[in-house]
């Protein structure tokens, strides 16, 4: 019986990794029964057999990414470098591609939409009081901005560059993350 669980949680797992791989390489709206089973090497009924529906099949998958993203960032305090590991965790190019999807996905599904904004305001939330904590500790006059501010550029700075590097964009982007490498030295010190 045991074996049995297994194995239906690794079935049900390969669907995730491989609708995840899907909407990387080609989007949200690559994902279907066919070819989700087809990249999990499962067969077909598979997919509706543990997703009842294709929104089932993205909830899930949302929840598990998000799931991880916080993970990740509820060590970010505890790391000798807390703003690096944030810039690392943000800037992840495959995370943020798929993030890209499941906004994407949330216009289109109302299902998705309430989940995939609730989890954006939480993890908002977390990178704020973590660049406070930072700030905090390294003086008033480290940068002259807010908390809330410094998290939203630096976001909005490492989702920029990791979708330009999934289309291979290069100009300006050297300099570009030498000033940041610059900047996230200044608060490893």
């Amino acid at each position: 019986m045991a074996a049995r669980a297994t194995g239906k949680r690794s079935s049900r797992a390969k669907l995730l990794r491989a609708a995840a791989t899907l909407m990387r390489e080609s989007g949200y709206a690559a994902v279907t029964s066919r070819r989700l089973a087809a990249k999990a090497g499962l067969k077909p009924q598979l997919v509706h057999y543990y997703f009842r529906t294709m929104d089932d099949l993205f909830l899930a998958l949302f929840r598990e990414q998000s799931a991880g993203l916080l993970e990740k960032q509820n060590k970010i305090l505890n790391a000798k470098k807390p703003l690096r590991e944030m810039w690392k965790v943000i800037a992840d190019p495959k995370a943020t591609v798929l993030n890209y999807e499941f906004v994407a996905l949330a216009n289109h599904r109302k299902a998705l939409r309430t989940e995939v904004t609730q989890f954006m305001d939480r993890f908002r939330l977390g990178q704020i009081n973590i660049m406070g904590q930072i700030l905090a500790k390294k003086g008033p006059k480290a940068l002259p901005w807010s908390p809330a501010f410094a998290s939203v550029l630096l976001a909005s700075l490492a989702r920029g560059l990791a979708l330009e590097g999934a289309l291979d964009v290069t100009a300006g982007r050297a300099e570009t993350l030498a000033t940041i490498d610059e900047i996230l030295k200044q608060f490893d010190e």
